[in-house]
Order: C-alpha cells, then structure tokens, then sequence
C-alpha cells in the first residue's frame, strides 16, 4: 500500500494559525453526538473543525488541555508534527470556511443574486480553462466527458468511479485536477491482502517516560482536511475491506476503535465534501478479487474511459517527443464549494421528468428481480392510479399525470426497441435500478445543468434538460449495474440502448400529442415544454 501525494502548497506558520479559532478554540454546552449528524449541517460542518473530533474525543476540552494540545501540533519535533495542518487550512479555504464570495444573512436580494452571479461565473470560467488544459495535454477519444464527471464529483460531493484499460491516463487525470483545484488529497494504492487498517490506521505503541503509551496513526482515509480519496485499482482491494468505505461514502464519517488506550470507540468525521474516486481495469483483468456490489453501489457517477484512437495517440507521442516545458495550468479557483453547492440545489427539475426517469429505471430490472421486490411497473397504471401522483389542480401536477398517461403506453408504442432492450437485461443483469440510483441521477442532472448553464451577469435559475438526464442516467448506473460473471462488459451497450430510448423527447412527444384522456391545453404545454428542454444548448 502507498498513501502518496502531490507536494502540496506551502502555507505558512501565521496562515495555518488562521484555522485555531476553529481548530483550537473552547466549546462550551453539550457535546454532539457525531453519529446523528447530517453532513450537510451546520453542527456537522463546526464539529469537523475541531481539535476533538480529530482526537476521536468524546467530550469538549478545557483551555489548559487545548493549549498542551496546540503546543503539540506547533511542536518543534519536526518528525511528529502534524503537517496536515496546512491541508485542512486549505480544505477551509476551497469549501469557504475563510475566503470566498459568502452570502450574507444581511445582504439584500440583489447583493445575493450578485454573489451568486459571480460564484457561477468564477466558476464556468476556471472549467473552461481547465477544459482546455485538458484536451491539450490529454488527446483521447471520450477525454473530456471523463474530465467533467470527476470535475463534477469534486465539485459537488459525487463519488466517482473511472473505468478502462491500463496505461490510458485515469489516474494521472484525477491528480492533475485535484492539483489544478488545490484540493487537498491522498493516494492510496489497493492490493489483494489490503486490510481496513491500511485505509483508516490504527493504535501503535510508543515509548513515554520509561512506560508504554499509544498514539493513533492516521491512514490516508482519516488525512484532517481531505477531500479526495484516490483509490487505484479499486477492483483490487477485497471486498472485506472494502466495506470501510461504506459508512465513509454513504454518511461521510467512520468508526474507529481506541481500545488500546482504553478510550472504546469513536465516529470521527469526514469533510462534508469529501468524496472517493476511484479507478480500475475492466473485470477480467489479473489481481481483481470478488466485487462488492454494495461498494459500487454507492458510486454516484460510473464512466468508461476509452482507449485513444489513432490520432490521439500520435498527439500523445508527438508531445512526449516535444523539446521544452509543457504549458503548466495557472488559473486558481475563485469560487467555493459551499456556494455552488448551494447554487446547484436551486438548479429546477422539471416534474414532467419524472416518468421518464423512472419508467427507464424500470426498464433495467430483470424479471425475478421486480417480482421479487415488488416493484410497480409504469405500464400497468390505470387512471385512478395516476391519481395518485399530484392530486392537485395545479399546472405542474396535471403535466406530470400526462407524461405518467404517456408512460403507461410507452414501451408499447416502442415494443421492438422496447423487447430487445429487455432481452439485454434477462441475459446481462442480476438486479436492476434502485432508489438511491434515481436520487442519482437527479443529483448529477441538476450538477451538469449548473456546469453547462451560460454565465451571466445577473443570477438566473439553471434548468435541466433532458439530454442532462439522460447522461445522468447513464453514469448513474455504469457502475452500480449488478451483471452475471463474464457480462460485466455489457454494462456500456446496454446503458446505451436505455438512454437512446427513453430519453428521446421526440419518442414522448408523439405519444402525448396522440393521448385522449387530457385536455389538449396541458397537452400541448406538455409538448411545448418537451421541444423546449430536450437538448441542452451548451451541447451543441
């Protein structure tokens, strides 16, 4: 195992001491109970910035205890000193704990929409640059769209995971963004006998005035101030193992055992930004052990990187063999996490959306699976039925029961692309789509219609298209979907067929128009607004 990383910016001594308000600082009242924390509160984010979660404590510290810990941290023994300290400076300063465009409780509502103006601005311009960096320095055949699901996974609290052949550039890619964005990460290298020690450390014992003490020694996954976990070869590490990860990934903290030194257990928080990506080879490829399913499962955004084509490999060789420095990426980011990811929560779903999403997730679930989990299949809605979905009189809620009318019929219009979709899945698939996979996708639409939104002077709310849900749908599910053995390379082509029939607004369109049971004005609202968002202009 190696936990690596690129050398990271030097802050110095009187900017790290920025953070000890926060760090250091006396808390009185009752002490949280980290296990209850969501990690998109405000008690989650203070507690993460203290001294007592990174010492696995239980209770606040007095003033004398913190100023005996703080002389420890700023310690002139260079050999333990916590070096970290400058990752978590700039973990605060990335997520907007010190610097960045923040919004006021006090400001107005144009101060606000202005901020938020510049936030998304800041932020459309350093991934256009960064684009562009990329394209140059890395020729390949999808290069870009895996650039921007990592982007987007950085960006917004999406765990990632790349998938391709060896010696293409995956992991290279990944740590050239994180340095691009200074964001603070660590490398760890999975291998076959790989225990949950290696990833989270664990109690050593060290001499102390002629007696034994133990010190808790940090692995890479509990680095103060992280927020990438860079995982390669990620089919490598044992499923056992691999199962650390799982409370990481799906609540952004983890438990530690201080038995040792007699202190039980303690749940220590993670960034609330914090996300894991992950690469590896396809199956098949030698030193992969058994996958876990509920691993991959919580991987929010799966991608195959492909292999470079011919021109894109004379690209590459031509710079290897170019005289000089290559042009290094200068712009900084200017904007934080904590306010894009409040600008994304804004980005609008339309609601007529919904049916096609979930008659397409449907769509992957073989049929012992449905029958066996019940699952309630579009097609089979009857009129009181659809009812059920926005009782309401209001605009939005009867365009929704119109695409759910559509969604009755759709695979029946569509049966031949329809059948062979499903025959696809009898013989690939052991499971098919689950909730946690749709809130997914709706999470990754709303995060590409953000990046993909024209920036403007003035803040106004992204929309998503359905060309956004589409590819949301398909990354979503590249890693998650649960194959036979050996169908594991199916995954692409099948997610291929799904996306090209569901998400063709022409295909619903026609549908609607040709519907007798709804008033032609919602109808023809329902169409408008189809033609309207089917294609995402930024994709042109």
């Amino acid at each position: 195992m190696n936990s690596t990383q690129d050398a990271p910016q030097t802050t110095s001594e009187d900017e790290i001491r920025k953070i000890d308000p926060l760090f250091f600082g006396k808390r009185d009242g009752a002490f949280p109970d980290a296990r209850t924390l969501r990690s998109d509160s405000e008690k989650y984010s203070k507690l993460y910035h203290t001294v007592e979660n990174w010492e696995g404590l239980r209770r606040w510290k007095n003033e004398k205890e913190l100023k005996d810990i703080e002389d420890h941290y700023y310690g002139r023994d260079t050999e333990r000193r916590y070096l970290w300290l400058d990752e978590l400076d700039r973990h605060m300063k990335l997520s907007g704990k010190i610097s960045g465009p923040q919004v006021d409780d006090n400001d107005n509502e144009e101060a606000i929409n202005d901020k938020k103006a510049y936030a998304h601005g800041s932020l459309a311009s350093f991934l256009e640059k960064a684009r562009q960096h990329i394209s140059n320095r890395y020729p390949g055949t999808n290069i870009l769209e895996a650039f921007d699901a990592i982007f987007i996974g950085l960006m917004f609290g999406r765990h990632v995971y790349v998938e391709g052949s060896s010696g293409i550039g995956k992991t290279q890619i990944v740590r050239e963004l994180c340095s691009m964005l200074s964001l603070p990460y660590q490398q760890y290298d999975a291998y076959a006998d790989a225990t949950d020690l290696s990833l989270l450390g664990g109690e050593v014992p060290v001499s102390l005035n002629d007696s034994i003490a133990f010190s808790f020694e940090r692995g890479p996954l509990l680095t103060p101030g992280l927020l990438g976990l860079v995982i390669d070869e990620l089919p490598r590490l044992p499923a056992s193992t691999s199962n650390v990860l799982l409370q990481a990934m799906a609540e952004r903290k983890v438990s530690v055992s201080l038995v040792a030194s007699g202190r039980g257990a303690a749940t220590v928080l993670l960034s609330p930004h914090f996300i894991v990506i992950g690469t590896g080879n396809p199956v098949g490829y030698g030193g992969q052990g058994e996958r876990s399913f509920a691993l991959f499962d919580r991987f929010d955004i799966g991608i195959e990187m492909k292999h470079p084509g011919l021109q894109a490999r004379r690209q590459i060789l031509v710079g290897q063999a170019a005289s000089g420095s290559r042009n290094e990426f200068t712009s900084k980011p200017n904007f934080t996490l904590s306010v894009i990811n409040a600008l994304v929560r804004e980005v609008c779903m339309p609601s007529i959306f919904f049916p096609i999403l979930i008659t397409a997730a449907y769509a992957l679930g073989p049929k012992e699976f449905l029958r066996r989990t019940e699952t309630e299949n579009p097609g089979w809605l009857t009129s009181d039925s659809i009812g059920r979905f926005g009782k309401s009189s209001d605009e939005a809620d009867q365009m929704e029961r119109v695409m759910w009318e559509a969604a009755r019929v759709f695979t029946t219009k569509h049966k031949d692309d329809a059948r062979r979709l499903a025959e696809m899945v009898e013989e690939n698939l052991t499971e098919g789509s689950n909730p946690r996979g749709e809130i997914s996708v709706v999470n990754n639409a709303k995060a590409l219609a953000l990046v993909r939104h024209p920036s403007k002077a003035t803040w106004t709310v992204p929309q998503v298209y359905l060309d956004d849900l589409g590819q949301a749908f398909h990354w979503a599910n590249y890693a998650r979907l649960k194959t036979y053995p050996g169908a594991e390379g199916q995954r692409g082509a099948l997610l291929d067929a799904a996306t090209a029939l569901f998400f063709d607004s022409r295909k619903w369109i026609s549908i609607v128009e040709a519907l007798q049971s709804s008033s032609s004005d919602i109808r023809g609202k329902v169409t408008d607004e189809l033609r309207k968002f089917s294609k995402n202009p930024a994709n042109d």
